[in-house]
């Protein structure tokens, strides 16, 4: 999707004076969904891949985040057929500076070959200039762009435009060398492992996930890198305690323990243990303290000192 030409109407008619209805409507949108919003609104016309490396967010949290929109009923996609305005270009090389390229460069050489072979066609003249433009005028290494190529060619997108879109946006993220790039791409994989795994374990099946289901899947394991174990634990509590399942209550279970840095189970465990220690210690302090406390204005017990004088008293007798 993100290298289609995308028209898009939304219920601002490309005003950026929103209407009121709109604090209805956007209602649990997270950051990005708001961030594309905006953005749609002003330039009603676009290529997704380009509107995410403006926004500083990756393709793929552009596309969620447009469904997420058009699911909420902010955006439609129109059919009309109209190019939309490019808000950011691939420099132009002509013939003979792409030739010289590939002949004087041996490493951009090899990274036409690498794509070429990934992609499995013969590269165009469009997509060695994209190639170069990442290599040449963005000066992205050859590894970093084969690492990028590889990652959309293994989720289906071969598209030199979206490869370029994926890079540019990777590098506005921060993730600006290989092995940025590979830890990042890893921690992905590890995340999306962790979602399916506990989609088959709580019957979430094959289906499609909702927005909201997608966002909280996307906060736990990827966002704050939360172990299995531990996401597994929070839904048996949620289930112990009420019952059934509902998200936003595991949600709160999770930011709890996110928030007091218990990242495991036996963190968690430990945690609670001590907590329910000091509770029940201060509770003892704070009920014996009241107890003398009340007795003494009722008088049921006495001062010390008085109590000394009614001894001396009563020995005195």
């Amino acid at each position: 999707m993100a290298k289609q030409n995308l028209t898009v109407s939304s219920v601002c008619d490309e005003s950026i004076l929103l209407p009121r209805k709109i604090l209805d409507l956007i209602k649990g949108l997270g950051e990005d969904e708001l961030k594309l919003f905006i953005y749609a609104c002003g330039v009603n016309r676009f290529y997704l891949g380009d509107a995410a490396t403006e926004l500083g967010i990756t393709v793929e949290s552009a596309e969620k985040a447009l469904s997420a929109l058009q699911e909420n009923g902010l955006i439609s996609l129109s059919n009309e057929k109209e190019k939309p305005v490019k808000t950011s270009s691939v420099t132009q090389y002509n013939g003979e500076e792409l030739a010289e390229a590939m002949k004087q460069i041996d490493e951009f050489k090899s990274l036409t070959v690498f794509a070429s072979e990934r992609i499995g066609k013969v590269l165009n003249r469009n997509d060695i200039n994209t190639l170069y433009n990442l290599y040449d005028y963005h000066a992205i290494s050859a590894d970093f762009i084969c690492g990028v190529i590889g990652h959309c060619v293994s989720k289906g997108k071969t598209g030199m435009a979206y490869i370029h879109s994926v890079s540019l946006s990777l590098v506005a993220e921060g993730i600006d060398s290989y092995e940025k790039l590979e830890a990042h791409f890893k921690h992905k994989s590890a995340a999306e492992s962790k979602i399916g795994r506990f989609r088959k374990m709580f019957g979430f099946g094959n289906r499609e996930l909702s927005t909201k289901e997608k966002q909280f899947f996307q906060r736990w394991f990827d966002d704050m890198d939360l172990s299995f174990d531990l996401v597994k634990f929070a839904y048996e509590r949620m289930v112990d305690r009420i019952g059934e399942v509902k998200l936003p209550y595991m949600a709160k279970i999770l930011e709890q323990w996110y928030a007091k840095g218990w990242t495991s189970v036996d963190k968690v465990q430990s945690g609670e243990s001590n907590e329910t220690k000091i509770a029940v210690n201060e509770g003892k302090s704070y009920d014996t303290d009241d107890f003398f406390e009340a007795a003494a204005r009722k008088g049921y017990l006495k001062v010390s000192g008085n109590s000394g004088d009614n001894d001396s008293k009563k020995s005195g007798e």
